[in-house]
């Protein structure tokens, strides 16, 4: 009978050691995407840039660039 109320003790503590555990490393994962979308050291980071597919393909539309027109050329030095 000890044994049983040792384990009825220790079994919701070692839960709650391991939830606690996921949870701030969840947290912590998602705190690192948000920033790296968010915020980049390098380059313009990717949720601030503005420039969605659709803004561009609808600039290059209205400068009058078609489907299938050259927009840029990769050269040699």
């Amino acid at each position: 009978m000890e044994s049983k109320r040792i384990l009825t003790a220790v079994l919701p503590a070692v839960a709650l050691i391991t939830t606690m555990t996921l949870m701030t490393g969840a947290a912590r994962a998602a705190w690192h995407v948000g920033r790296y979308l968010t915020v980049s050291g390098s380059e313009t980071a990717f949720l601030q840039s503005g420039y969605t597919n659709w803004k561009v393909a609808n600039y290059l539309h209205s400068a009058g660039v078609r489907g299938g027109d050259s927009v840029g050329r990769w050269m040699d030095i």
